[in-house]
C-alpha cells in the first residue's frame, strides 16, 4: 500500500486529483489523524463533489473527533 510520502508526491505532481486527496485522507484516518483527513476530504469534495465516499469518510473523521452533530450531517449528505 502507498504511504504518506507517496500520496504527498502524487498531490505535488497533480494537485487536482481528487482521488489522491481521498486516499491520503483514508490513510490519515487509519493513523488516527482525523483533522488531516477532514482537510484532505474538503479539497477532494471541492474537486469532485459527486464522489459520495468523500462525505462518508468525512463523517467518520468528525465522529473520531467527537463531533457527533457534524458527523450526522455529513452522513446524511453521503446518503443523498
Amino acid at each position: 500500500t502507498k504511504g504518506l510520502a507517496d500520496y504527498n508526491k502524487s498531490i505535488e505532481l497533480k494537485n487536482n486529483d481528487f482521488e489522491a486527496y481521498y486516499y491520503r485522507a483514508e490513510l490519515y484516518l487509519r493513523q488516527n489523524s482525523p483533522r488531516g483527513a477532514i482537510s484532505d476530504l474538503n479539497i477532494s469534495i471541492k474537486l469532485n463533489p459527486n464522489f459520495a465516499e468523500n462525505y462518508f469518510q468525512r463523517a467518520i473523521a468528525h465522529e473520531k473527533l467527537g463531533e457527533v452533530a457534524k458527523a450526522e450531517k455529513k452522513q446524511k449528505k453521503y446518503e443523498e
